[in-house]
């Protein structure tokens, strides 16, 4: 997991908008760093980024299991809020 605050931002909180991104790849290729070239435009607007990454394994539970720590890691955490707003491929689109 990559957490990103943008130039404007001192911290993850209610005031501020965090995008959240979900690699594609249907659960057994692809990496988080295929979503990289999204992230500065995101930065640059004063949005918070985070990009998550999955264990690729044959099966859905494995990733789904990741991505289900990850995001309760961003809730517990206070990063997870009303103004958090995820960009994921189509596989995960189900957990939301």
């Amino acid at each position: 997991m990559d957490i990103y605050l943008s130039k404007d931002a001192k911290y993850f909180g209610k005031h501020n908008y965090t995008i959240v991104f979900l690699h594609g790849g249907g659960y057994y290729l692809s990496d988080k760093s295929e979503e990289e070239k999204y992230i500065e435009p995101y930065l640059k607007k004063g949005l918070n980024v985070v990009n998550l990454n999955y264990r690729l394994k044959r099966g859905v539970s494995v990733a789904t299991s990741d991505l289900t720590n990850a995001l309760n890691f961003l809730k517990t955490n206070n990063i997870w809020s009303q103004r958090c707003y995820p960009i994921c491929g189509k596989c995960f689109l189900y957990i939301f």
